[in-house]
């Protein structure tokens, strides 16, 4: 258990990051609380090396929940084509999905 003065927490990439910050916190309180999210993380992840692989894919997760939420019925041939393809390349930028080079490597 840690209790500071702010909140930790990472960013969408599973970054240290800290919120309810003060107006008027100085240089050095701003520092101490970055530090305090970076030691908060690395114990969390070294605990639970999964957790962070999560925060990530829930990032795309969100892309695409607001993605399908926000459709009009327009043109549904581009729409999902264009969702499909950047959910094609983001399995690929997370080694989900081989291309054709990585394929005849092997």
């Amino acid at each position: 258990m840690m209790a500071v003065t702010v909140d930790l927490t990472t960013d969408e990439e599973a970054n240290p990051a800290a919120t309810r910050l003060w107006d008027i916190m100085t240089a050095d309180e701003l520092q101490k609380a970055a530090t305090w999210s970076k030691l908060y993380s690395e114990a969390l992840f070294s605990n639970a090396p999964d957790f962070k692989r999560s925060i990530k894919a829930g990032r795309d997760l969100r892309h695409l929940w607001f993605a399908l939420r926000d459709w009009r019925g327009d043109d549904p041939e581009k729409y999902f084509g264009d969702l499909g393809a950047w959910a094609e390349q983001r399995m690929r930028e997370l080694g989900v999905i081989q291309t054709a080079s990585t394929l005849n490597e092997d």
